[in-house]
């Protein structure tokens, strides 16, 4: 057990990790290295965890998981990504399902992508600014579950 886990356990609630391993994530990150590391933080949360590289793969995993019995509960993004960007990808993703639940996370929390998002009537829940803060990301997460 890492010192991440014992903080992670020992503040969160235990029903709402209970809740939290049975939904289903897709995470789209095209950085290896914060990929590596957000799935590090990730799985202590979450059991079925999809991860995608770039924003095509992101959207071909969402779209071949559409019609299953269980959709995505979250979808966590970066929005600068090669092939389709996170733009593009959330877009389509919120064409196919409204009221999918989105997360952002980017180096470049910058006015203009907040705008960009408005914009493109992208909805998301959070943009979180890179490098994720991990007391930050907690917090979110227990918003995200209460509801």
């Amino acid at each position: 057990i890492t010192s991440l886990s014992i903080f992670i356990f020992s503040t969160i609630p235990v029903k709402l990790l209970k809740i939290a391993k049975n939904l289903k994530i897709l995470y789209v990150e095209d950085d290896i290295n914060l990929q590596n590391n957000m799935l590090n933080i990730l799985e202590n949360f979450f059991s079925d965890i999809y991860v995608a590289d770039n924003g095509k793969e992101g959207l071909d995993i969402f779209k071949d998981n559409i019609n299953t019995e269980s959709n995505f509960d979250i979808v966590i993004s970066d929005l600068d990504m090669p092939e389709i960007d996170g733009f593009e990808m959330c877009s389509q993703i919120l064409e196919t399902k409204p009221d999918q639940k989105i997360i952002i996370t980017t180096a470049f929390a910058t006015k203009e992508n907040i705008n960009k998002l408005v914009e493109q009537n992208i909805e998301v829940l959070k943009v979180l600014e890179k490098p994720i803060k991990m007391n930050q990301f907690i917090i979110i997460l227990l918003e995200l579950l209460k509801k």
